[in-house]
This record gives structure tokens, C-alpha cells and sequence, in this order.
């Protein structure tokens, strides 16, 4: 049994998806699609595997699976700003605050799948489901299923939803009996943004300049340096200025991104902000209590206090500073105590 073009425009009306892309592959396009992943494999290994990358050769789905027959994917856009001031201390960035997207999406794309299952008479063919933690890079995936094109900030820019949404998608083994209308043609031959070829917003406002280009240098992205495990030089520190979490000033100054409605399941109520001398004072359990819901809450706890005393250092006043004089706790504690005495140095250094 066929799902037809209006049969997926009501799954997804009703699940207020507004943005999808639906891929099937035969063995033309099954080759064009390993010949990119092996374009932007060469551009990989030349550059190395980061931190919050997996192996390189497992973040290829036409090359790393046996049979890949359909891609149907989503696109579910977020706020671009939340509540709280650009300039509030202690700022998560607002695609991770008060939901875990993760689990959002996951939920979405189930509900697809199920309601799949029932038009074709089966529900024994089980879909990978794909949400950001997958081996696979989203982006390309984004670009194959037609949720538009990628920019010089290194995001995919949709034309209606700017670089402000989240891609989910379920990977089929099999060709799924589904109406052409509703399939997306694969155009691997314009894969940059028109939009941003006279605009360089992204590239003039990064403050690490690793904007444009092939491939982004994920080491000096700011929103990785905020995630990171590894030691942080006194620059780094400084370009974290104020953010606990996530930077994404390359989406700020984007002009694709305005008049953006979220999906209602992402929305945002409070002000995107966590009182820095209260999370010094969590322990895990506390912190899990209060964020655990939440996004960005994923990283362990000590890295968001070692933010806490950088944005301390960068931001903080006299009464700071006094506050961590008394905080012997931190700097018996070894993964805190060099950036401890770092922020007090600082606030010191200020306050002479």
C-alpha cells in the first residue's frame, strides 16, 4: 500500500511539522552520495578528528551502512534568542534551555514512523532514528533531504527557517512504497546558499574567525570551548566572555534568521541564565534535580563550574571576588583549582 503525498501532509500537520524532506535512494543516487561523503571525507582527514567527534569513517551513511532505501527527515525550528540579555552572565545559549530536544525530536520522529508503519501494512520495518548523537553528520543529511542549503557559518540555512532548527530524521533500510510527489530531488550541484555568497555577517562578526571556508575549526568555536574537557589558554577563556553554554553568534548576525516561529514543544518561558555562585554550590545530584531536563545538561558538572569561575574572572565584581576568597572547596578541587586561582587573579587585578 502507497503512502501518498496528502497522507504525509496530514501525518505531519498533525504533529505541527512543518518542514520535511523524504529521500529515496537508487544506485545513481546511492553513487553521487558516496562520491560527496568522499569529498568531505578528504576534507576530514585533512583537518583530523576533534573532541565531540566519533571515527571519521563512522559519520558516513552511504559508506559505513549496507543498504540505506529512504530518508525521511524534519526540520523543527527553536527560538533564536531567549529572555535573557546577550550580555547576562552566566548564558546558555536558548536551543538548549528548559527542554532536551533530543528527546523532543525522538518523539516526533517515532510518531512519523508509526504512522508510516500503519499506511504500508507494516510494522515490523524499524527505522534507525537519528537525532543530533548519531555517528552521522546532520548537516549533509539536512542537504541531501532538501532542508536547504549550507552557509558560510558552516550551518544549513533553510529559507524559512533560517539556521534556527533541529534535524531528526529515520534511516530505512528499505524503499519505502511512497507517492513521487512527496519524494525530494537530490541537487548536490548547488549545495552552497545563494543568500551568502555577497554576505559575509557570520565571517566579520566571529570572534575566533573560523567562519567561511570548507570546513569549520571546531577547536576555537566558541560553543566548543564552553563543552570542552581539555585546558583552556587564558585567549580561549577570554572569548567565553559571559556564556556558560553555546555561543552561536554566527546565528545572531545571520540575516536568514528573522521572523522565526519555534515549534511549540520549544519553546522557551524563563530567562536562559544560571546564577553562577548557586551552581558552585550544586553537587550533581542537585544540578541534575534543577537541569536535568534541559539540553545542556549533558556535559558534567564540573565543566559548567569551571565556566562559571571564567565568566566570574571576565564579568565579575568586588563582591565576586570576596565570595571566592571563601571558596577554599574550589581550590582543593584539581580540575578547578588552576582556573580558581586564574578568576580570582583576575577579579584582583580589576579591583587594584
Amino acid at each position: 500500500m502507497m503512502i501518498n503525498n496528502n497522507d504525509i501532509k496530514k501525518i505531519m500537520n498533525a504533529l505541527m511539522v512543518e518542514h520535511w524532506g523524504i529521500l529515496t535512494i537508487d544506485v545513481h543516487t546511492l553513487s553521487k552520495l558516496i562520491e560527496r561523503e568522499g569529498q568531505i571525507r578528504e576534507l576530514l582527514l585533512r583537518r583530523g578528528t576533534k573532541e565531540f567527534e566519533q571515527d571519521i569513517e563512522k559519520r558516513f551513511l552511504f559508506s559505513s551502512r549496507k543498504t540505506v532505501g529512504t530518508i525521511v527527515a524534519i526540520g523543527i525550528p527553536y527560538e533564536p534568542t531567549g529572555s535573557a540579555s546577550q550580555s547576562a552572565v552566566g548564558l546558555v545559549d536558548n536551543f538548549s534551555w528548559e527542554h532536551d530536544y533530543h528527546e523532543i525530536l525522538r518523539d516526533i520522529l517515532k510518531a512519523i514512523q508509526m504512522e508510516f508503519a500503519k499506511k504500508l501494512d507494516d510494522f515490523e520495518t524499524a527505522p534507525e532514528i537519528c537525532v543530533d548523537t548519531d555517528d552521522y553528520i546532520d548537516r549533509e543529511i539536512g542537504l541531501y533531504t532538501g532542508l536547504g542549503k549550507i552557509g558560510k557559518n558552516h550551518f544549513l540555512i533553510h529559507p524559512e527557517m533560517g539556521t534556527h532548527f533541529f534535524i531528526g530524521y529515520l534511516v530505512y533500510d528499505s524503499v519505502l512504497d511512497i507517492d513521487p510527489l512527496a519524494i525530494n530531488p537530490l541537487d548536490l550541484d548547488n549545495t552552497i546558499l545563494e543568500e551568502c555568497e555577497a554576505c559575509n555577517s557570520c565571517v566579520d562578526a566571529c570572534p575566533p574567525k573560523i567562519c567561511g571556508g570548507a570546513i569549520m575549526n571546531s577547536d576555537k568555536c566558541i560553543s566548543l570551548l564552553t563543552q570542552t574537557k581539555r585546558v583552556l589558554s587564558d585567549q580561549e577563556r577570554r572569548l567565553i566572555g559571559n556564556r556558560l553554554y553555546g555561543c552561536n553568534i554566527c546565528q545572531k548576525v545571520c540575516p536568514m534568521n528573522k521572523d522565526i516561529i519555534a515549534h511549540p514543544s520549544l519553546m522557551t518561558h524563563t530567562d536562559n541564565r544560571v546564577d553562577l555562585h548557586e551552581l558552585l554550590d550544586m553537587n550533581n545530584k542537585s544540578f541534575t534535580e534543577k537541569y536535568g531536563n534541559m539540553g545542556f545538561s549533558w556535559r558534567s558538572l564540573w565543566v559548567y563550574k569551571r565556566n562559571a569561575l571564567i565568566i566570574l574572572g571576565n564579568h565579575g565584581n568586588r563582591s565576586d571576588l570576596e565570595v571566592l576568597k571563601k571558596r577554599i572547596d574550589l581550590l582543593k578541587n584539581p580540575r578547578l583549582e588552576e582556573t580558581y586561582l586564574w578568576a580570582v587573579r583576575r577579579l584582583a587585578s580589576r579591583e587594584t
